[in-house]
């Protein structure tokens, strides 16, 4: 069985696995320490180096379940996403995060909060999302991307056109149902491995289903 170190010098750990083994072993009061702090810790109760990238995962993930700027600042958002996509370390330059990012970094920040998450994401990032996904010619958004807001007067001339042609319009939404179900199907394949390797982790305070509900209760989000 693979021990935690192992784990955590895995390049492929998703934040989510991360945090269940960190929390396996300092408790939930970790996620409010600073990078460094992390970086520390580790290198003396595990005896390992942290990875850049995971260390910008593990720090996404912390900061979703300590604040709420993944739904508030289209900036904090991007660079979230692009974290938990398994983006490059972080630099000085921000690097936008793409509809790839975007539909993963969502994904897995709805599973760290649970069911019971009820914030909204703000004007700026809905019309962020639309962005990404018009750009992708995606008008139907899968479904963990449906509070994205596409711009009206696009729509309205997309609308008019579509109606115009019976044909077309059959086509098109034939078409839309398949880009949103290929998307769909792409995360699934990164969700089934995210809970693979929950089922495989070496916890020893709980099970992977425990650890997410410390998380949370944990969590400081809550519903506006």
């Amino acid at each position: 069985m693979r021990t935690a170190e192992d784990w955590l010098q895995d390049p492929s750990l998703f934040a989510t696995c991360a945090l269940a083994l960190l929390i396996d072993r300092w408790g939930l009061s970790f996620v409010n320490w600073d990078p460094i702090t992390v970086e520390l810790e580790l290198k003396a109760d595990f005896g390992i180096d942290l990875d850049p990238g995971l260390q910008d995962r593990i720090q996404a993930a912390s900061t979703v379940l300590t604040s709420d700027l993944f739904f508030v600042s289209p900036e904090a958002f991007a660079v979230t996403c692009d974290a938990l996509n398994f983006g490059a370390p972080s630099s000085e330059l921000l690097i936008p995060a793409d509809l790839d990012d975007v539909l993963w970094g969502v994904s897995e920040v709805f599973l760290l909060l649970g069911p019971d998450r009820d914030r909204k994401f703000s004007h700026g990032i809905a019309r962020y999302v639309g962005t990404l996904l018009s750009e992708a010619g995606v008008k139907k958004p899968p479904s963990v991307l449906e509070f994205a807001e596409y711009s009206e007067d696009e729509t309205a001339t997309e609308t008019e056109t579509l109606e115009s042609d019976g044909i077309l319009f059959k086509a098109f939404w034939e078409r839309q149902v398949e880009e949103k179900q290929g998307l769909e199907a792409e995360n699934n394949v990164k969700l089934m491995l995210l809970f693979r390797q929950l089922a495989g982790l070496p916890l020893k305070t709980g099970n992977a289903d425990s650890i997410r509900e410390r998380l949370n209760r944990h969590s400081v989000i809550t519903p506006q």
